[in-house]
């Protein structure tokens, strides 16, 4: 039994032995109080060391600028700004890394200190305001910013698959997601106005044909904590769902559209996104 259990034991069993003396309960209470800061502080210590050990590790690669070193220090797939794909394994990495990951911002990460990496509960630790975060097995697991680089070749993107759709659809700020089941296919844009828009195809439909059914105002919702969410549509008495299940889907493809009437699920069909290039 360590110290602080022993310490622990004694507090709790004091007021069987003693009760009734109002100043030994206050005094009982004090202790208490003053373990729970100490045992506090013992985790607190034991989280900061554990950050340090994960930031010292992941710095010392990144200072290295080695692409095959800094590789491996990457949680894949490792997920870019749609339509570009994501970062599947090493070997993706190493091909996209002066892309990913530019000379400039290694440097600045290898000339961070401590101060710079803060712990943020579950979700491990975060740098530069969480533009890079860090899992609990010392792997960089989420990169919110990009370069240049992977900015312009998204912008690329973007505007090729504008312009293969009808006319009449070429208006919108940006695509938020593409995918296809086996009956569909599915795309969801955000427009000027900052309104969700839906459109679905019969899958084998030619990509510039006018869409089955097109629908505005879109909720996007967040089921949890762990990342699930979907997208949903009305239409009449009719509801268009989008589901992206991120946590718990291992065996199945992690994107499915439900097609319900009120709480009734008329269809449902899982699919896989689909990325232009």
């Amino acid at each position: 039994m360590s110290i602080l259990q022993e310490a622990l034991v004694k507090i709790l069993l004091a007021p069987m032995d003693r009760a009734g003396s109002s100043a030994f309960m206050r005094d009982w209470l004090a202790g208490l109080l003053a373990f729970v800061v100490v045992l506090l502080a013992a985790c607190g210590a034991d989280v900061a060391a554990k950050s340090r050990e994960s930031v010292t590790g992941f710095r010392q690669a990144v200072g290295t600028g080695d692409p095959r070193m800094i590789s491996q220090w990457v949680r894949y797939p490792l997920s870019r700004r749609y339509p570009l794909r994501p970062i599947e394994d090493a070997k993706d990495c190493m091909a996209r890394f002066t892309e990913l990951l530019p000379a400039p911002f290694l440097a600045q990460v290898a000339a961070s200190s401590d101060g710079d990496w803060q712990q943020v509960g579950f979700r491990g630790v975060m740098f530069d305001s969480g533009r890079v975060w860090l899992d609990d097995q010392q792997r960089m697991r989420a990169l919110n910013r990009s370069s240049e680089a992977e900015i312009a070749r998204r912008d690329g993107i973007v505007e090729r698959d504008r312009i293969a759709l009808v006319a009449s659809l070429q208006e919108y700020d940006e695509p938020v997601l593409r995918w296809q089941t086996k009956t569909y296919r599915l795309r969801i844009d955000r427009m000027g106005d900052g309104q969700l828009r839906f459109t679905s195809w019969r899958r084998g439909s030619p990509l510039d044909a006018m869409p089955d059914l097109e629908l505005l105002s879109g909720v996007h919702e967040f089921d949890g904590s762990g990342g699930n969410h979907h997208y949903e549509w009305k239409d009449g008495e009719r509801s268009y769902r989008c589901v992206i299940t991120l946590l718990g889907a291992y065996e199945s493809e992690p994107f499915e559209l439900e097609v319900r009437r009120g709480k009734e699920v008329l269809q449902s069909e899982a699919g896989a996104v689909f990325y232009p290039k």
